[in-house]
């Protein structure tokens, strides 16, 4: 209100003896304050706990609003976060924001959810661990692979490379899956 140059704000300590810890939203009519609403805010704890959990998973969650109060410090003291993790989204890309999130008649969809915030945030956290799992996994057959290189490399400039075997080449496989198989499911817990 005061960057409108807004006439009869209230003192900020005036504001907090009328408020008493809550939030006000003013209205004005010509320039000048005509009414003030004291609003209670408090956070949903499903929500609470889901933005906290993708600030563990250091995902940033980014909010569309026009409400004036609300501000990155509000939120993450509401919630109870650190403010880098939550940003808002600046009015000049609320065109872009529409376009990109408009109503079409038929899509493909590797994700659903109930339009939700938790259901949501619970595919945007399940999406990064399960893209970290696959790369590490493609990270283990990789090493394996490079390491058969190597063996069949080395065994080839020894001379021995006629003791390699179907059946030596099928156990490598197999302990290379297992060990693959077992890190996954043990990132997975």
């Amino acid at each position: 209100m005061e960057n409108h140059s807004i006439d009869g704000l209230p003192s900020e300590a005036k504001e907090k003896e009328y408020t008493n810890g809550n939030v006000a939203v003013y209205l004005s009519i010509s320039g000048i304050t005509a009414a003030m609403f004291v609003i209670q805010v408090s956070p949903n704890l499903s929500v609470t706990r889901w933005l906290q959990e993708l600030e563990l998973e250091g995902i940033t969650t980014i909010i569309r609003t026009v409400d004036g109060f609300l501000s990155q410090r509000f939120l993450s003291d509401l919630f109870d976060i650190e403010s880098d993790s939550v940003k808002l989204l600046s009015f000049r890309y609320h065109k872009d924001y529409e376009s990109e999130t408009e109503y079409v008649p038929r899509q493909a969809s590797s994700m659903l959810c109930s339009g939700h915030f938790p259901s949501f945030a619970m595919l945007v956290i399940g999406a990064k661990r399960l893209k970290f799992t696959a790369e590490l996994g493609a990270s283990v057959m990789y090493g394996a692979s490079i390491l058969a290189a190597l063996i069949a490399l080395i065994m080839m400039l020894t001379g021995s490379f006629v003791q390699l075997t179907p059946t030596l080449v099928i156990v490598y496989n197999l302990i290379v899956m297992g060990v693959a198989l077992l890190i996954q499911h043990i990132k997975k817990l």
